[in-house]
């Protein structure tokens, strides 16, 4: 048991966290832990993302409202957690990817329609209302890939950018692709039509393969990282990748999370004053950012 009083309602931050909520927290710390051990166990760095680090940060464990646990992981990092998770994530863990997920319809979102990997509980259960009910639905945290993003230093390497913005978008939002490709006669387009017309005939897992093993491919050196989740818009949240080269550990409930030494900045890029507590509907009936 990570989380105290687990049986009991509290207040938090002027929030009331029930006991459900305390039980589903408890639940993803195992989850955590079990990950952490994976991750040092092969050298494998990782670092608190988004509400999960704003959480550790700013109230040294969940944020009162949230119901997620969210972490970052550079590509090169994560390429080398794919080769060994078939060896390490066993019964009741299971390792999760995107791109082993069965197709959905191009109106749908969430997972998975989002490039990341799931590690579940598979004793568990809990329902998200952004994913359809036909995706597994067991206890989970989400690792997020960071890739390289522009500006890079020459040509060709901005060139084979643009055209991974352009498979990346063919994967996830083929209705979309099929639009800009037949109403525009834009002669930027990198990828060849017919072979677009191909890829997106194949099911959301035989793309996403495809997808993987070319942004695996591209990891080349640059300033910056980000995530390909907001590839398709133009509010791409950038982060200095040279804040990813030191970590410290800050305090997560009963255990300690891994940071970048800089996640002030980190924060203030996602959320600004970071400090002060807004909710909004996000995750559950109500959400901080």
């Amino acid at each position: 048991m990570h989380i105290k009083n687990l049986e009991t309602d509290e207040i938090r931050s002027g929030f009331l966290v029930t006991s459900s909520r305390k039980k589903l927290w408890d639940a993803q710390i195992g989850l955590i832990v079990e990950f952490q051990r994976i991750c040092e166990k092969h050298g494998i760095k990782y670092f608190a993302a988004g509400g999960t680090l704003l959480g550790a940060a700013r109230h040294q464990g969940f944020i009162p409202w949230d119901d997620d646990v969210d972490f970052y992981m550079l590509r090169k990092d994560y390429d080398k957690l794919k080769l060994i998770a078939p060896m390490e994530f066993h019964y009741p863990y299971r390792f999760d990817p995107w791109y082993d997920n069965e197709d959905l319809p191009d109106n749908s979102f969430g997972f998975p329609r989002l490039p990341l990997i799931r590690i579940r509980d598979q004793r568990t259960m809990m329902l998200e209302r952004v994913d359809p009910f036909d995706v597994n639905q067991e206890i989970w945290i989400d690792i997020f890939i960071m890739e390289s993003m522009p500006p890079f230093k020459d040509k060709s390497t901005e060139l084979k950018f643009r055209a991974l913005v352009e498979l990346t978008i063919a994967t996830f939002w083929r209705e979309d692709v099929i639009k800009s490709y037949q109403d525009s006669k834009n002669p930027d387009f990198l990828l060849d039509w017919d072979f677009v017309q191909r890829f997106i005939a194949l099911s959301l897992s035989d793309r996403g393969k495809i997808l993987e093993s070319q942004i695996s491919k591209f990891d080349f050196p640059s300033e910056y990282v980000g995530l390909y989740w907001y590839i398709s818009q133009l509010n791409i949240p950038l982060f200095e990748r040279s804040w990813f080269d030191e970590v410290i550990y800050l305090p997560f409930e009963d255990i300690m999370l891994p940071a970048p030494k800089n996640f002030d900045q980190m924060l203030r890029v996602e959320y600004g004053d970071w400090h002060e507590i807004k909710l909004s509907r996000v995750h559950s009936s109500q959400n901080s950012s």
